[in-house]
């Protein structure tokens, strides 16, 4: 669980740790010092105290690039407690958001995205946005539907021992913290209106996506090298909520990105394949028969200086994530060095990949008898003792596709006090 030692974390960590110890099983307790304060250390001490004391095995985890602005301590966050939760052999993270984290959630997206997806808000059970460290791991949010004043009660009642204050949380300079006073001084009514409103957005979003992901299947062809042939005709018939939603996934699988493609890509890709022209979004680069692969500019670096992929070395038998789209797997025999292949004609072995896309291809050298390897094509698979490749834009389609269909192991059992 990721622990803060706040009121809300503790809450969540007191009954999880019941929970385990029910099944005998071990609760690890990861504090993540983003050494942004100069206390942040004595504070992260504090809260591994505090986990330990009440039975779970604390880890504190340090950002050691420290660096301003919430969106990069939230990027870094995310990713050591991903990587700590992979550590561990565990596949699931649990996280203390609250009912009232939801609605300030709501409340900062109401004027900034489109309506299904800024008011679904958070989801009780979700991918991790780390990327790729975030691989197979799943945030759960077991007191998502309780009351950070509901979750106080409990402790009080339980005779918990004393939580830690975030100094942040009163520092009106955040975002969250104006929201927050904003939502203590509406009536319950004006909750109850937003709570609805964010229930039924969910719904809308969760259908889109359902949507999404059968437009896919129906209409999308995978290919191993790293891209798609998109059927125009599929697309065409689709709801065009549901053809973004679509495309949005599939920028995602064929870039490699970390995040969803901000601003219009989806839109451009999309009225370009309507279109039947060539175009590049989102770092993905479609062509004018409808195949979408990785923008080879973004892999290889422009002439304006935007830096391409940056390359990667395997020692023998090591793994490793090129580009946020390939897993690769070194020979046991020998290392290896993946880059792009940066050029447009690749031999024989990618000639069915369309010339416009074979720069971005991930090349792999040296393989067996030191001849250079193209990732997903026929000549990796052939040779004996050739690394091992794994693409992974099927897994990005259905991690930014996905829909929690049951509520995750231990929610059940989360009760306030006891």
């Amino acid at each position: 669980m990721g622990f803060s030692g706040g009121g809300d974390s503790l809450a969540v960590l007191m009954t999880l740790v019941r929970v385990a110890q029910a099944d005998g099983r071990a609760l690890h307790a990861f504090i993540v010092d983003h050494r942004l304060r100069e206390t942040s250390a004595a504070d992260a001490q504090r809260a591994a105290d505090l986990a330990r004391r009440i039975g779970a095995e604390p880890s504190i985890l340090v950002w050691s690039n420290p660096r301003p602005g919430q969106a990069a301590a939230r990027r870094a966050r995310h990713g050591l407690l991903a990587e700590a939760v992979r550590e561990c052999g565990a596949h699931r993270l649990f996280l203390a958001h609250t009912l009232d984290d939801q609605r300030e959630t709501v409340a900062m997206r109401l004027e900034r995205s489109d309506a299904a997806r800024g008011l679904a808000g958070m989801d009780v059970l979700s991918p991790s946005p780390a990327w790729p460290e975030g691989r197979g791991i799943l945030i759960a949010r077991p007191a998502l539907a309780h009351s950070r004043r509901a979750l106080r009660q409990a402790l009080r009642e339980g005779e918990a021992p004393d939580w830690i204050e975030d100094p942040s949380n009163a520092d009106r300079r955040y975002e969250r913290v104006r929201v927050r006073a904003e939502l203590q001084r509406v009536d319950a009514a004006t909750l109850e209106e937003l709570d609805r409103r964010q229930a039924g957005s969910r719904r809308e979003e969760d259908g889109l996506r359902a949507a999404a992901s059968r437009l896919i299947a129906d209409g999308v062809i995978s290919h191993d090298w790293g891209g798609f042939s998109l059927q125009p005709p599929a697309f065409q018939h689709a709801d065009a909520a549901v053809g973004l939603r679509a495309m949005e996934a599939l920028i995602v699988a064929a870039s490699g990105a970390v995040m969803r493609p901000a601003g219009s890509a989806p839109q451009r890709l999309l009225e370009a394949l309507h279109a039947g022209i060539a175009a590049t979004a989102g770092g993905a680069a479609l062509t004018q028969g409808g195949v979408l692969g990785r923008d080879p500019g973004a892999a290889t670096g422009r002439g304006d200086g935007a830096s391409g992929a940056a390359g990667l070395q395997l020692r023998p038998s090591q793994s490793g994530v090129y580009d946020g789209r390939f897993e690769i797997c070194a020979g046991p025999d020998a290392p290896c060095r993946i880059r792009a292949w940066a050029r447009r004609s690749a031999g024989d072995v990618a000639m069915s990949v369309p010339a416009a896309l074979r720069p971005g291809l991930c090349r792999i050298e040296p393989g067996p008898e030191r001849e250079c390897l193209v990732a997903g094509l026929s000549n990796v698979k052939a040779c004996a003792g050739a690394p091992g490749v794994h693409w992974l834009g099927p897994e990005r389609i259905m991690r930014t596709l996905f829909r929690a269909e049951q509520a995750p192991e231990f929610d059940a059992a989360f009760t306030l006090g006891g």
